[in-house]
């Protein structure tokens, strides 16, 4: 599997936890496959998700979607897709 990219889309769970700068989650795509074969009907996809801060009740689960990247590396470029970026960010 090593050998090929593999992009993978969220899970229900992964779809549903929403983008936040302030974050209280880290949520990671995991591919499982026993026989390190990605067409094998063994292989599956989920998402671990786990908290980094209390959440009280009634609160919202956030997760950061560029974890570790920064404006240096064209962060809110990257966020285009989830976000409208002002045209002028690109003059």
């Amino acid at each position: 599997m090593d050998e090929e990219p593999t992009f993978y889309i969220n899970d229900e769970v992964g779809n549903a936890v929403s983008h936040n700068d302030e974050f209280n989650s880290q949520l990671a795509p995991i591919i499982y496959s026993p026989n390190c074969d990605i067409s094998d009907n063994n292989t599956t996809t989920y998402s671990l998700l786990w908290v980094t801060q209390d959440i009280k009740k009634n609160n919202f689960i956030y997760r950061d979607y560029l974890h570790g990247i920064t404006e240096k590396e064209y962060r809110s470029a990257r966020l285009l897709p989830w976000f409208k970026v002002f045209d002028e960010y690109y003059e």
